[in-house]
Order: C-alpha cells, then structure tokens, then sequence
C-alpha cells in the first residue's frame, strides 16, 4: 500500500529508526501469525505459570484465528500488516464506512483490533525491539481514512484499561485535540458490537487527526 509522502517509523532499541510498509493479510504473513506468534505466546504462558503471575492482556489475543476465519458477517474486515523489512512488526483489523457517533452523517474507519507483534512487547521472557510500533500504526489508519474520503476520522474502543492509558498517552498535550472526548455505552459496529458496550469509545476529531499524520510527513 503506498503512503505517498508519509513515512510510519519505528524507534529501535539503538535509538535508529525503521519504516514501516503495509500490506493487505497475504500468504507472506500466515507463519508470523500462526507459527511465530503463536509459539511465543505460548512460551510465554509458560513462563508465567512457572512464576505464578498473570499473563498480559494482549496474550490473550488469538490474531491466528481472526485473521484466518471468515465467519459470516465479517466479510468487511480487512487485516492490515505492518511490516519492517521481512519481518511482521504489527497488525490491524479496520472496517470502513462506519457511522461517526460524533459528526451526524460522517464516516469513520473503525479499528476493530490493532497490536504490535510479540517481539515488540515487554515481556517477562524478552524485551520489545521497537518502540512507537502502536502510534505509527494509528496514524497509519489515519491516512488510510483520509484516501477513503472519511477525513481521517477513525474510531475505536480501547480493549483494555492499558490500552486506554495507551491512547490517552498519544493524545496528551496535543493541539488541536487528537480525540472528541471519551464515551461509553457505544455499540461496536462488528457482529460481536455488543460485547463492546462496556468498553471506552474514542473517535478522533479530523483536525486533531490530520495534525497527528502530519508527524510522520517525511518522517
């Protein structure tokens, strides 16, 4: 997918940055899902059983078999891969065209899931080898919301308390505001959106996301 004059990097543990590239789920990134994640995540819960303390959140995640399935009424769902050279570096499920909670009439894309790979998590077994892989991967949906004529509105519902610390981290101190302000009692637009009643809504104002993108200009 091109970005044009956008740039999506990535910090490594050295302070050098990386670019990012994405592409549509493909055959190229069945392994990373299926082997490579699966595997660490279960090593992981080993680890983790050997020291008597709770799994991350995000373990608990199975991108293998969302990526994989095509249950009736998630025909919409495109599986966005983030990729650092040849290897996967994070991922999203996006929907397009969904309605704003906010602006009456306009068009949201809605992050359905997005998380950076294993490897670029802090974890009881190994630490992250990027850095800011969630922030380039949210101003990637960013763009992918302006070339879709939605005016780079994109919303969501954080998953978990660290995942709303997470977007409350990204949007701090940023002017014009990055997001309208947080709501609750939102159904989610998939065919699973009721289990998303209780979880926090967010919708980026489309100033705040256009300013946000602007980050990664020539980045």
């Amino acid at each position: 997918m091109s970005t044009g004059e956008f740039e999506f990097v990535i910090q490594g543990t050295a302070e050098d940055w990386y670019r990012l590239d994405f592409r549509i789920y493909d055959e190229q990134a069945k392994p990373w899902f299926s082997s490579v994640w699966q595997r660490m995540v279960v090593a992981l819960e080993a680890a983790h059983k050997q020291t008597e303390t709770n799994m991350p959140e995000w373990a608990q995640w199975k991108p293998w078999d969302w990526c994989e399935k095509k249950r009736p009424g998630y025909e919409p769902r495109q599986t966005i891969v983030a990729w650092c050279g040849g290897q996967m570096a994070g991922f999203m499920n996006v929907w397009s065209g969904i309605p704003s909670q906010i602006d009456t009439g306009e068009m949201t894309l809605y992050i359905e899931h997005v998380a950076a790979a294993p490897w670029n998590q802090n974890t009881e077994l190994w630490r992250r080898k990027y850095r800011q892989t969630g922030t380039a991967m949210l101003a990637y949906a960013i763009k992918m919301s302006q070339d879709q004529a939605m005016g780079g509105r994109v919303s969501l519902h954080a998953s978990n308390d660290s995942a709303l610390a997470f977007y409350r981290k990204v949007a701090e101190n940023r002017t014009p505001e990055l997001f309208y302000g947080e709501k609750s009692g939102v159904t989610g637009p998939t065919p699973h959106g009721n289990l998303d009643v209780s979880k926090t809504y967010l919708e980026t104002t489309p100033a705040g996301a256009i300013n946000f993108l602007e980050d990664y200009r020539n980045a």
